[in-house]
């Protein structure tokens, strides 16, 4: 760290005291979030994004209000006042510090007129490093680990909790949209719908099978640029471990493909402090270029999938057009706090080539018809729906490709409570 650089620092940090002994002088307690950025660059957007979670957490923990967000060229920072006592605010925030995921990587200073609330003054233990684990005081002192190690430990520990936390959040979308019940000729916990050859069975070992694949979709977001030729590679070995673990049955094709699009931009979008429609936006221009290339390709060749002899066909894209145009089919009219009505939505919009497979163009359109009822009626009807259902149900049409979109439906609401 050259001279100026420190000297920049350092003012920056008596600005931060003298700003936090004014803040003390009006409120009983005062909190005080930052990270522990090491090097001269100490805002990053891994450092926002550690200052947006636990800003979460602590208003969250011990009923604070947030004062303000200062920036700053020593890092910036969170100012906190709360009416409880400082001592206990100051348990609470060692517990956050030690017990929570990332929480090694932030510090929570407590405040009143009285000065600093220190952990000594608790008879707790000085903080460790996050790289050893030996005391951290005592690594800065020796410089014992190199300002690149530590900085890289604390990105990679943040990439990994976002990567893990996606992938979670698309496994249990997955798992929502295998449990609900009816929906026409797609299998549930309770049957196999349309299908003889699968049942709910397949689609547990399938969502198992794919975690890992999420979890790598998720992180190829921290490269710059993202690869798109390296996800489809990526999601080719998905597709395949999903064959391996269903005996040959396809379960989440689609799925693989969606998710396989949006998780890279979402991870990325999550990191930077990004809106739902910027990651979709993103989404959407990215895969188009790679979408039309491959319809192209098409054209110049033979059809070898029903999806391809589909597009072939009618000039159906299926689920390669909703990823190019957005997810219209769901975003028009999303979000939606029922999820039967959801599914009718999307089926009543999508080019659902799993339908158009199995029984012919005339059957879409006659289902798309039954759905856009359902939405016409001034309320919408469950027991109408679940009759409807049953018709479908029992003619063994299986809207495949709705249910991919439900499931991505599901992770959108639970993502949007993270961004």
């Amino acid at each position: 760290m050259n001279d100026a650089i420190e000297k920049t620092i350092l003012k920056a940090r008596d600005i931060r005291a003298e700003t936090i002994r004014r803040y003390s002088k009006t409120a009983k307690t005062i909190v005080v979030l930052s990270v522990n950025m090491p090097g001269a660059m100490k805002n990053t957007p891994h450092g926002a994004y550690l200052l947006r979670q636990f800003s979460k957490v602590v208003c969250d923990t011990f009923d604070a209000t947030l004062i303000n967000r200062h920036e700053s060229d020593a890092g910036d920072y969170d100012v906190f006042e709360t009416s409880w006592d400082a001592k206990h605010v100051k348990t609470l925030c060692l517990d956050i510090e030690d017990q929570i995921p990332l929480g090694r990587f932030i510090d929570l200073d407590v405040h009143t007129q009285g000065g600093a609330f220190s952990r000594a003054m608790l008879g707790v233990p000085e903080r460790r490093c996050f790289v050893c684990d030996d005391m951290a005081r005592q690594c800065a002192r020796t410089k014992k680990h190199r300002l690149s190690v530590l900085r890289e430990t604390l990105n990679e520990h943040v990439e990994a909790m976002i990567a893990s936390t996606l992938e979670s959040m698309v496994t249990e979308a997955l798992r929502c949209e295998l449990e609900l019940t009816p929906k026409l000729g797609l299998v549930s916990l309770e049957d196999s719908g349309a299908h003889d050859d699968m049942d709910a069975s397949h689609f547990h070992a399938s969502i198992d099978a794919l975690a890992p694949f999420f979890k790598a979709f998720a992180e190829a977001g921290f490269i710059e640029p993202i690869n798109l030729e390296s996800l489809r590679n990526l999601g080719m070995r998905a597709e395949k471990a999903m064959f391996e673990a269903t005996g040959g049955v396809n379960t989440h094709k689609g799925a693989i493909f969606c998710f396989g699009a949006v998780l890279p931009f979402a991870a990325r979008g999550v990191l930077h402090g990004e809106s739902l429609e910027s990651i979709i936006h993103l989404t959407a221009t990215q895969s188009k270029t790679l979408v039309e290339a491959d319809f192209e390709s098409l054209m110049q060749s033979e059809a070898a999938t029903a999806g391809e002899h589909i597009y072939k066909t009618y000039g159906f894209k299926g689920v390669r057009a909703e990823v190019a145009s957005g997810f219209k089919s769901i975003f028009a009219w999303y979000p939606d706090d029922n999820p039967y009505r959801a599914l009718v939505n999307i089926i009543a919009r999508a080019e659902d080539t799993t339908v158009i497979n199995r029984h012919g163009i005339g059957m879409l359109r006659a289902l798309q018809q039954d759905m856009r009822a359902l939405l016409e009626a001034s309320k919408f009807d469950d027991n109408l729906y679940a009759v409807i259902s049953d018709k479908y149900k029992n003619a063994n049409v299986s809207p495949g490709g709705a249910a991919d979109l439900l499931a991505l439906s599901f992770f959108f609401d639970r993502f949007t409570k993270i961004l």
